[in-house]
């Protein structure tokens, strides 16, 4: 799937030496494990971290399901061309 070229700009270009050496596309960029420091109270005195991969869940719905919804933003995939295509 291609994204705009704007999206993971900063973190694609700190990977080119990264893309190269494992002869990946231009367009990959890599998704690294961050770590999130959560303060628990207002005196700062526990600090809760996290470790985690910085992704977002996604779902998928058939046409028929999503009838009458209204959604900000969608993703298709024109599988008929893809077929015919092939």
């Amino acid at each position: 799937m291609k994204f705009p070229k704007l999206c993971g700009r900063k973190r694609a270009t700190k990977s080119r030496n990264l893309n190269v050496r494992f002869n990946l596309d231009d367009d990959t960029v890599p998704i690294t494990p961050q770590t999130s420091s959560i303060p628990l109270n207002n005196n700062k005195t526990i600090i809760a971290k996290r470790k985690h991969f910085p992704l977002i869940s996604a779902l998928a719905k058939t046409i028929h399901k999503s009838q009458g919804d209204t959604y900000d933003a969608i993703v298709s995939t024109n599988t008929i061309a893809s077929i015919l295509e092939n």
